[in-house]
């Protein structure tokens, strides 16, 4: 047996080891707690730090939209000085008047910036011709950059006008270039399915051309006839009357008003290209279930899943008759007299004339 002196050596040894297992368990749990605290201070950390880049990031873009918009009034604002001083320039034949400072620095700012992307001031920067569009029978007028072909919209006597159409065009999807001519500036659209034609005689001009469609007498145009009865070259003067006689004489099958919506997306697209046409028909389209069964391909032919040669009751005549006059309103918004350009002309085609002669909705 051990002595008592042995005892109490021996039982100090085991209170001694249980001690200082206890105070290792401690510090390993007082380590434990203190990562634990630093690591959720680190996350709260980097969440303030995310929350403020984020709020430095939002800040910098809101200055960079502001500063775009201030340069984009600026050379606003230099444009038009710039079409004041030539349109004085040519109706007076005296001095000029003399120029305040800051528009001698912003004309001497202006001409260190080169032409802004899709903007071509001379005629060497791009090549003319003519093309061939998929489901239209008449060549167009076209320029070629870059090996893009692009048809001619339209044309503006001012830049600003120009770069206001060019803003519309761009927003419904298309490519837009503009062109400086010799009367102003011209627009010009991307066509991706464009098939160049062999040049024409050296006599030809592609502008010339392009003008005298924009000016209201396009080259002739040679769609498929409608069998329905026309009514005439001055049926604009009749208005609605006309489509009343239409109707007591004759009723308009599905394929007669496919024929003609088909018929506005060709004449449409001469002005607005293809891709702002597509779009402008998807948008317009009433919410109506049996009108689903109409598609439109991307080439801009309109295609109706059924039976074709079916007569149209009064209600679906309406529905079509509301889905083209809003398309047409649409077009309205870049070409205003987009329906009289028109009339009288080449639209020989009874039910195309009353489409164009429609009460336009706003939509």
């Amino acid at each position: 047996m051990l002595s008592t002196q042995a005892w109490r050596e021996f039982k100090l040894k085991i209170d001694v080891f249980f001690n200082l297992r206890n105070v290792g368990f401690n510090l390993v749990l007082a380590k434990l707690k203190l990562r634990i605290s630093q690591g959720s201070n680190l996350t709260n950390q980097s969440r303030r730090i995310t929350k403020g880049n984020a709020r430095k990031m939002r800040d910098k873009l809101l200055e960079y939209a502001i500063s775009l918009r201030k340069q984009a009034k600026k050379l606003e604002a230099i444009a038009d000085a710039l079409e004041e001083e030539a349109r004085a320039s040519d109706q007076s034949t005296g001095e000029k008047p003399p120029r305040s400072e800051e528009e001698l620095i912003d004309l001497e700012a202006l001409s260190l910036v080169s032409a802004p992307k899709g903007i071509f001031l001379y005629r060497d920067e791009y090549e003319t011709c003519y093309i061939r569009i998929p489901n239209l029978t008449e060549r167009l007028p076209a320029i070629a950059i870059d090996k893009k072909h692009y048809s001619f919209a339209r044309s503006f006597p001012n830049i600003k006008k120009a770069l206001a159409a060019k803003a519309k065009l761009e927003w419904g999807g298309d490519r837009v270039v503009i062109t400086q001519t010799a009367k102003g500036y011209a627009i010009w659209v991307w066509e991706p399915e464009a098939q160049r034609e062999q040049r024409p005689e050296a006599n030809t001009s592609i502008l010339e051309e392009a003008r005298s469609v924009n000016s209201g007498n396009p080259p002739p145009f040679n769609p498929s006839p409608l069998q329905f009865k026309s009514l005439g070259k001055n049926s604009h003067l009749r208005l609605l009357a006309s489509r009343s006689e239409l109707d007591s004489e004759a009723e308009a099958t599905l394929a007669e008003y496919l024929s003609a919506l088909n018929r506005l997306s060709e004449l449409a697209h001469r002005y607005l290209g293809m891709r702002v046409v597509l779009h402008y028909w998807k948008t317009s389209r009433p919410e109506a279930e049996w009108l689903d069964k109409f598609e439109i391909l991307s080439s801009g032919k309109m295609i109706f899943r059924g039976a074709r040669d079916a007569t149209l009751n009064s209600w679906e005549q309406e529905q079509l008759e509301h889905w083209a006059r809003a398309f047409i309103n649409r077009c309205r918004r870049i070409v205003n007299d987009f329906p009289q350009r028109f009339l009288g002309q080449e639209t020989s085609d009874g039910l195309v004339e009353c489409l164009l002669l429609g009460r336009y909705e706003t939509v």
